[in-house]
């Protein structure tokens, strides 16, 4: 069920330490734009949804600080995160999109959360909330960088396209917040 081994040969599956170190950066980066952005919003701008049924910015930052979390619980204790489908169906999901998303410019639209990085309708003030995107973010790195310096070759399970690298997993999570940041209002244009 390894869908990163069938990669073999990639540079994803032959990352070394420096490697993952730039992939982490740009991960660290990709948060810091967001949070920077969430922090130029007004407080209005924060808890008014794009659209109808659609996340606010309050909840796409709560959103990423959960997927931080989950992986770091994941990594620090070896408890996988659950599958939100089966696992062929995960070899499905990751050969049509993980590629895709780890060579760049794309990420899919419409998916629907796993239950581990549900936002609550109650969201903390936007500015406890993007503070706790950057600890959780910072957890992330060290949960990240911890594991791959005891396996390089470890894997962690994404609930929906299994067991990936963890420097696939952090190109894919870095793109995973730029996609967010797209959601997210220019300021003073509510509903944009």
């Amino acid at each position: 069920m390894a869908n990163s081994t069938e990669l073999a040969g990639n540079s994803v599956s032959e990352a070394n330490a420096d490697d993952l170190a730039i992939r982490l950066r740009r991960h660290h980066d990709a948060i810091a734009s967001f949070a920077a952005h969430v922090r130029t919003l007004s407080d209005v701008e924060t808890q008014t949804p794009r659209a109808p049924g659609k996340w606010t910015p309050a909840q796409e930052t709560l959103h990423l600080t959960l997927s931080c979390r989950a992986f770091v619980c994941a990594l620090d204790t070896g408890q996988q995160i659950a599958l939100c489908v089966s696992a062929e169906r995960t070899r499905e999901l990751y050969q049509a999109i993980v590629p895709r998303v780890l060579a760049g410019g794309w990420f899919p639209r419409g998916g629907t959360s796993p239950d581990v990085a549900m936002p609550e309708d109650a969201i903390p003030s936007t500015p406890l909330a993007v503070d706790e995107l950057e600890a959780a973010s910072g957890e992330f790195d060290r949960a990240v960088t911890s594991a791959f310096a005891r396996d390089p070759s470890v894997l962690t399970t994404h609930p929906y396209f299994g067991p990936m690298l963890l420097p696939e997993l952090v190109s894919f999570l870095t793109a995973h917040v730029e996609h967010h940041r797209s959601f997210l209002p220019v300021r003073g244009v509510v509903g944009n």
